[in-house]
């Protein structure tokens, strides 16, 4: 619910003191401030001289204020009607106001409003604070606040704001808002630490978002300042508060509650599969997950650690903020690099330099999530170091771990997963009253139910399933493996089976865990009743690393056929299913389509047996094959009509390509170097974490005979160019064209060089090498290699000056990615009409900006909606409110900072210099200018970014004085690169509050 439109105040005193859109000279803001913060009174003239001139009186000073008088006279005249009259009154002048014109009045006006509504309207009420709050720019009266005839009246309006800001989180709270009230108090105590009515109402706040630790954190710190500074504990009312937090108080309400509904943030898949029988261990592991908290869930393999730890990662996502992530370790080897597979599970760039980890850790730094390892066991010393570096610099991410055995890192908790209790031995187990509750039997009825429909409990089969339950030791794996023969056997036939077995797997002595061997032998068992194909097939699938489809399975196994003689693809899928229906493969849902994972120990089993077949040694290199043959399929879709789905394909396929490209090369670099190079258009559109660095291995691996090695050389330059080494993407771009390769890869090639060149305003270079990648063979031949550099003749004619052609030129490209029926090249075309009309038709321009960044978003196209963003954000900080700029400039540098893009950072930085100064952050804005003018990686500013840098220095110099902004530039210049991206959006939050976890999304 909004507050009645009113006009905006064109008198401001809540800030900087303005006139309109002009800011009159100091003597002049001098005098109007006084007279507005005395309005409705007769000011004297000895007064008013006191405050224009102070010690340094004029010689006539009644007639030196009356020409001052004047100049200000003709100032407000330029308001119009509602402008505010200078009265003459002895012994002076007073100031006659309209209502609504000074932005003062209008926030009184509004406060009274909120007020008055809160009781019965607190909707309205909300809204008219918010309304109030707006118009706030600054500290009131700006650098004038000290002036004695307006220090009383300054201070008055500060403390209403500093009040006001109190009664809306207030209200917030009230209207079960707690999420939006966190930044509003987490500012204000920025700069008023000792309000503890703000700390009660920010404490009150996070514990009903759903963040009871950080509640707690608030109360801790504040009686710490409380008592360092005044020597005082907090009050009785803050410390019954404290422990209504800590008990978790009904009176509070709900904590999370309002976290319902929002969007889950994360990577976690969707099972469909319920957690059964395991309430108490999901209850403790949640209470365990506070941020910063390190949880390790050990046990043997099969025991359910999978499933309890993302079962519970699933209910907590919706309430964290920046989501639950899974990052899958089984596939890893001790050689990988643990913190880059992390990094790629995130969906993060991991940017420039060896240490992945430290930047792993930068971007963890300032988010609160929860992150999930699982299997950790075989990698062990890296996660454990991992662990200890989250923990030690990341004090709001809960790190969550699945393995066989503790990390043994400082401030881990241990939560040990035992297998399901199972019925008594020798008890009443005859009837089938009561067995259901015992939690083993419960999985295995759920699970057999799943297979069989109207499969139940019932007095003539329940000593049967007990003694199942029994034999199996509880084991959930080995339950799911049982149950899933109940469509081909009853419950007593595999009682016997089972009594047999284990009587005899266990008659010898042997060491190690129990409850290990009953895996073992469940595994041999299930094993054992599969036919000859079904264990060749299953021992084949066993090398996947992650999950597959049905034609993955088929391609595979008819690419072998000295494992599987006489297999036809009917035959292969017919197999697939039967395993899958015996549970030895899991079946998920990925957009629509069915996907295959073996689990864990089921993996590990399969490869042991197939380590013994003499055909084993194919199978590694078939896999990689297939690997190769499906990305490159999917690769040759980007940018055409089925582009999101082979998108979704390749990042779906990552974990087999890690384990395909490791393998390949150690054993075919001319296969390696084949599918790193097809992922070139990928690289484009995702900007991922994984594929630039595999280009580069393969390039140290290989030497220049290495057939295909051109495409390598491509997506190695490409993800040069997005980290900000223009330099080194031209030399491997052009060492690339110096080797044999086909047209597609020699367009991909000098893309990356037309490019660099756009960044860096080589503007001749661009037009020659879009020539060379039309010589190359007609667009359509060369497929999106030659239809990205086509989109460059309308941005080269906007960078030169000329609007005309180059909307010309956008519009007749918009029609031809129409006809194509590319939804990214539709997406890059909107963005490209929308920079054209930039500066000549800004409200044309913001709606080709805003359709390209929503079919960005969908296309899942990082690039476009991150440059699309930043012309959104730097249109609306030019030619509309900058602090309507704010909340969109913090999420696209949040967007590149992810990323890794510097090339793209330095640029959208330029952009925040134009929004600072336009908000009167000039100090700011100099450290910014002093950063951006000694960047190595940043490309050279041309055109009209560099006319703006520049005016905006000279501005600088002319505000600040010569000194003071040499010294702020020489202060940005000395901070490093995160830091400065750091600097930014604290300066930007320093204007509209954006600690919020939401604002970044």
């Amino acid at each position: 619910m909004s507050t009645p439109a009113a006009p905006a105040p064109q008198l401001r005193v809540l800030g900087s003191v303005e006139v309109g859109a002009s800011t009159p000279g100091l003597r002049v803001r001098r005098l109007l401030a006084a007279l507005v913060a005395r309005s409705g009174e007769v000011v004297s003239v000895d007064a008013l001289a006191d405050v224009v001139w102070g010690d340094d009186q004029p010689a006539a000073p009644e007639a030196a204020l009356h020409n001052l008088v004047s100049r200000l006279r003709t100032s407000l005249r330029e308001l119009g009607e509602s402008a505010p009259e200078v009265l003459t009154r002895p012994p002076g002048y007073l100031l006659s106001a309209v209502d609504g014109v000074v932005d003062a009045d209008r926030f009184d006006q509004l406060v009274q409003q909120a007020r008055e509504s809160l009781p019965q309207q607190p909707a309205r009420a909300e809204a008219a604070f918010a309304a109030a709050l707006g118009l706030w720019r600054g500290p009131a009266y700006g650098e004038l606040a000290h002036d004695d005839l307006v220090r009383p009246e300054a201070a008055r309006l500060d403390e209403l704001r500093n009040v006001a800001t109190e009664q809306r989180a207030e209200t917030l709270l009230l209207l079960d808002r707690a999420r939006e009230a966190v930044p509003l108090l987490q500012h204000l105590l920025a700069t008023e630490p000792l309000r503890e009515q703000a700390q009660g109402l920010l404490m009150r706040a996070l514990y009903l978002a759903g963040r009871q630790a950080e509640a707690l954190e608030v109360f801790t710190a504040y009686r710490e300042t409380l008592a360092d500074e005044l020597g005082l504990d907090p009050s009785p009312e803050l410390q019954r508060l404290h422990a209504q937090v800590l008990r978790q108080d009904a009176d509070l309400g709900s904590p999370g509650a309002e976290s319902v509904g929002r969007p889950a943030t994360g990577n976690l898949p969707a099972t469909g599969r319920a957690l059964v029988a395991r309430d108490r261990e999901a209850a403790a592991l949640e209470a365990a997950l506070s941020p910063g908290a390190v949880v390790t869930l050990t046990g043997p393999g099969g025991v359910g650690k999978t499933s309890l730890a993302l079962a519970v990662a699933a209910a907590l996502q919706p309430a964290v903020p920046d989501g639950a992530w899974l990052c899958e370790l089984a596939t890893l080897t001790p050689q990988d690099d643990l913190a880059l597979a992390v990094t790629s599970a995130l969906d993060l760039q991991a940017g420039s330099g060896p240490d992945v980890l430290a930047r792993l850790i930068d971007h963890l730094e300032s988010r609160r999530l929860l992150l999930v390892l699982d299997n950790c066991e075989h990698v062990l010393a890296a996660v454990a170091e991992l662990a200890r570096e989250v923990n030690r610099h990341c004090p709001r991410v809960t790190l969550l771990a699945t393995s066989r055995s503790a990390l043994d890192v400082p401030g881990e908790r241990v939560l040990p997963v035992s297998p399901l209790p199972v019925p008594a031995a020798g008890g009443s187990t005859g009837a089938a009253d009561g067995l259901s509750e015992v939690p083993a039997v419960a999985l295995f009825l759920d699970r057999a139910r799943s297979r069989v429909d109207g499969f139940e409990l019932t007095d003539h089969n329940a000593a049967a399933v007990a003694e199942i339950c029994r034999r199996l030791d509880g084991l959930p794996l080995a339950l799911e493996l049982a149950a899933a023969r109940m469509a081909a056997m009853s419950p007593d036939d595999l009682a016997q089976r089972l009594s047999w077995r284990f009587r005899l797997l266990h008659g010898g002595g042997g060491s190690g865990d129990e409850r290990h061997r009953t895996l073992g032998a469940l595994l041999d068992w299930s094993y054992d009743l599969l036919d000859d194909e079904h264990r060749r097939v299953f021992e084949l699938l066993s090398v996947f690393a992650g999950g597959f489809d049905l034609a993955d399975a088929v391609t595979l196994v008819l690419g072998l056929p000295e494992a599987v003689p006489a297999a036809d693809e009917g035959s292969v899928a017919h197999v697939v299913l039967g395993l899958a229906d015996r549970s030895m493969l899991q079946v998920t849902q990925l957009r629509g389509r069915t996907r295959y994972v073996l689990l864990e120990s089921l993996r590990d089993y399969g490869r042991h047996r197939l380590g013994a077949r003499p055909w084993a040694g194919a199978v590694p290199g078939a896999h990689a094959r297939l690997v190769a043959q499906r990305t490159a399929d999917a690769a040759d879709r980007l940018y055409g009509p089925d582009h999101v789905a082979a998108s979704t394909f390749v990042t779906a396929y990552l974990d087999e390509l890690r384990a395909a490209h490791a393998w390949a090369l150690a054993h075919d670099l001319e296969l390696a170097a084949r599918m790193v190079g097809s992922l070139a258009l990928y690289v484009e559109h995702r900007i991922p974490v994984e594929v630039p660095e595999w280009a580069r291995r393969t390039i140290a691996a290989a030497d220049d005979s290495t057939p295909a090695l051109a495409g390598a050389y491509a997506v190695a330059a490409s993800g040069a160019r997005f980290t900000g080494h223009l330099d080194e993407a031209v030399r491997l771009a052009e060492h690339g064209l110096s080797l044999p390769a086909d047209p597609r890869t020699g367009a991909n090639l000098r893309m990356v060089l037309c490019e660099v060149a756009l960044f860096e305003g080589r503007l001749d270079d661009v037009e020659r090498l879009q020539t060379e990648v039309r010589s190359l063979g007609p667009p359509d031949e060369l497929g999106a290699a030659g239809w990205l550099p086509e989109l460059m003749p309308p941005l080269v004619a906007a960078y030169r000056g000329d609007a005309e052609e180059a909307s010309r030129q956008a519009e007749a490209l918009e029609d031809w990615a129409v006809r194509l029926g590319s939804g990214p090249l539709r997406a890059w075309t909107l963005y490209i009409r929308g920079e054209c009309l930039l500066d000549t038709d800004p409200d044309a321009s913001l709606e080709l900006l805003e359709a390209a960044l929503g079919l960005a978003r969908e296309q899942g196209d990082r690039y476009v909606a991150g440059v699309a963003l930043v012309s959104i954000a730097s249109l609306r900080g030019r030619h509309g409110d900058p602090r309507a700029a704010v909340p969109l400039f913090v999420e696209v540098v949040d967007h590149w900072a992810s990323l890794g893009d510097w090339t793209h950072q330095w640029t959208t930085l330029r952009s925040v210099v134009d929004v600072l100064l336009r908000l009167d952050r000039h100090h700011d804005a100099a450290v910014l200018v002093g950063a951006l003018r000694s960047r190595d990686r940043a490309a050279p500013v041309y055109g009209a970014d560099a006319e703006r840098l520049t005016q905006a220095e000279q501005g600088l110099v002319r505000t600040l004085g010569d000194d003071v902004a040499a010294g702020l530039r020489g202060r940005g210049a000395r901070l490093p690169d995160d830091d400065v991206v750091a600097f930014v959006r604290d300066a930007l939050a320093a204007v509209v509050p954006t600690d919020d976890p939401q604002t970044r999304r």
